[in-house]
C-alpha cells in the first residue's frame, strides 16, 4: 500500500499531510491534487462511457430477443 501511495504522491495525483493534532503520529491526510482530480474525472468519464455502451448493447439484445419471441 505504501508503494502505491508513494507512487501517487510522486506522480502528483495526491498530497500527503500529517494530521497536526492526531495522537497517532502515523496518521496522514491525503489530498487529491488538481492533476489527480483531472485523472479521476477522466477515469470516471471512461467508466461511464463503457457502462452506457454496455447498456445500449444489452438493450438491443433484449429488443432482438423480444422480436424473436413475438415471431414464434
Amino acid at each position: 500500500m505504501n508503494y502505491v501511495v508513494s507512487s501517487l504522491v510522486d506522480a502528483g495525483y495526491i498530497r500527503a499531510k500529517r494530521f497536526k493534532n492526531s495522537k497517532n503520529k502515523m496518521a496522514y491526510m491525503y489530498i487529491l491534487t488538481p492533476a489527480g482530480i483531472k485523472s479521476k474525472m477522466q477515469l470516471s468519464r471512461d467508466f461511464l462511457k463503457r457502462k452506457l455502451d454496455e447498456y445500449e448493447m444489452l438493450k438491443m439484445e433484449i429488443e432482438e430477443l423480444q422480436r424473436d419471441i413475438e415471431v414464434e
